[in-house]
């Protein structure tokens, strides 16, 4: 079917697909997460066959981020967060080429690393909905005899989806005055989100470990300041023990802006939540009282998430 939009309206809707943020709080193994990233590939196809907005947009959107790494305080940061984002541009360049990928590629890898995050309780329900998301990417690449290519296995992917209790908020941070954005923490997390990047975009193994080891290293430092200006010391050891690398373990509590730098909330919840006798959950109905307005202690309450809150 021809793109019936004009040039500017197609530019609108492509911005618009490219910023959306959809979150699937009980996504098992995961498919209605990838039922979000085909949809949305497909869209893209329709309205931009050749990819060429789409491109653009995410050029645009490194240069963006190129733009914020110059104004970090921290020199080394600034540096390195430079050289990343330099890197990450060819790697754009690269991942619309079509010699090495087909054009469903860059579809789904900006989609999967932008827009679409998934939270199970089970961690094994997690391992195989990242599992179908590399398998979506790896699908679509080509394949070149003369390069040195080595993808990252599924466990090693850097996938947003994160096992943990979608229904238990971390204790709100505004609740002590400050937020894991105050100043006070902004240089930390400047290079925190700058190793997450990067270890999404890693390519090797060797990256990926280092990766890893420096989120970790960061969280804990992250959580050692809150803990310093106030924050009680479990929910401090909460952030400092997380991390989305133990795949045998889930978090005891879910927090957007912390597992995914989303403060804002999301733009689209889907699901199916499994559906258990209320009866059999007696002993977290103190938590949930506390923490959503929708409470009823009764079957059923319908919830949407909004920064971690149910609105109902």
């Amino acid at each position: 079917m021809q793109n019936p939009f004009s040039p500017a309206e197609t530019e609108i809707l492509i911005a618009a697909i490219d910023r959306v943020k959809i979150l699937d709080p009980a996504c098992g193994s995961g498919a209605f997460p990838m039922g979000a990233l085909h949809r949305l590939v497909d869209l893209l196809g329709k309205l931009d066959p050749n990819n060429r907005y789409w491109k653009a947009q995410q050029l645009e959107r490194a240069r963006q981020d190129r733009q914020l790494a110059e104004q970090m305080q921290d020199e080394v940061n600034r540096e390195n967060a430079l050289r990343e984002v330099d890197a990450r541009i060819d790697d754009i360049k690269r991942s619309f080429d079509s010699r090495f990928h087909a054009l469903d590629f860059a579809r789904k890898l900006y989609l999967i690393e932008n827009g679409i995050y998934g939270v199970d309780i089970q961690p094994i329900a997690c391992q195989i909905a990242r599992l179908r998301f590399f398998i979506a990417l790896i699908v679509d690449q080509n394949v070149d005899p003369t390069a040195r290519l080595r993808h990252p296995t599924a466990a090693e992917s850097g996938y947003q989806i994160v096992a943990a209790d979608a229904l238990v908020p971390m204790e709100r941070l505004q609740q002590h005055q400050f937020d894991l954005f105050d100043d006070r923490i902004k240089r930390l997390r400047e290079a925190l989100e700058l190793t997450r990047h990067d270890h999404f975009n890693a390519r090797t193994p060797e990256k990926k470990a280092r990766c890893a080891s420096g989120m970790r290293n960061y969280g804990r430092k992250i959580a050692a300041t809150l803990e310093a200006s106030g924050l009680p010391g479990k929910t401090a050891a909460l952030l400092a023990n997380w991390s989305p690398y133990d795949q045998n373990a889930h978090a005891d509590f879910f927090d957007p802006a912390w597992m995914f730098s989303i403060k804002e909330g999301f733009d689209v919840v889907i699901g199916n939540p499994p559906y258990v006798r209320q009866e059999q959950i007696k002993h977290l109905k103190s938590k949930f009282k506390e923490h959503y307005e929708c409470y009823t202690g009764t079957p059923i309450c319908m919830f949407i998430f909004t920064n971690g809150v149910c609105n109902c």
